[in-house]
């Protein structure tokens, strides 16, 4: 099964909200989806409250995956690390 790269989080909500809605009526599944659709904008929300962090932030800042591989780093890093960009 293919799996997004981005927001887990949502992708574990869409999957719980598919399993409610199986056996829902046609009222709760309503309700339902205006919870999920909920979710959503507040999850872009947080991204774009983590962005503006990332951004701004005057520390610097490493983003690495599990294997620990470095995917970013803020501009405060660059700075501090001298480096123009950082990337796979």
């Amino acid at each position: 099964m293919w799996e997004p790269e981005v927001a887990p989080d949502l992708v574990d909500a869409a999957r719980r909200l598919a399993t409610a809605m199986a056996g829902a009526g046609a009222t709760d599944r309503e309700a339902m989806a205006v919870g999920f659709a909920r979710e959503v904008l507040a999850s872009r929300g947080a991204e774009a409250r983590f962005a503006a962090f990332y951004e701004h932030c005057p520390s610097g800042v490493v983003l690495v995956d599990p294997e620990g591989v470095v995917g970013a780093a803020n501009p405060a890093f660059l700075r501090l690390a001298h480096a123009g960009s950082v990337g796979r």
